[in-house]
């Protein structure tokens, strides 16, 4: 879904394979620091219930508390589009 909405907004043809290459690394480390980001914040914690409150730092710049969330949020998107991939491969085989 990711990949589309970029695809239509640059408007890269599906022949057009540099630009499909560059997006999907631009794709995969923004997931890699998305996992970065999952482990400096310790999301892991408030997942499990481990920590009994969020704790947000005001003084933090706004830019980086986004960027890391966003980051996130693309990275669990990632995974997901492509544990659905393998399950569709998996289903069909």
């Amino acid at each position: 879904m990711i990949m589309n909405g970029i695809n239509r907004r640059v408007e890269i043809k599906k022949n057009q394979g540099v630009q499909t290459i560059i997006l999907r690394i631009f794709i995969g480390l923004t997931a890699i620091y998305g996992i970065y980001a999952f482990i400096k914040r310790k999301i892991i914690s408030y997942l499990f219930m481990q920590s009994m409150f969020a704790f947000f730092d005001y003084s933090e710049n706004r830019a980086v508390f986004f960027m890391d969330y966003i980051a996130m949020i693309i990275m669990l998107a990632t995974v997901g589009y492509y544990v659905g991939k393998l399950l569709n491969e998996s289903n069909n085989n």
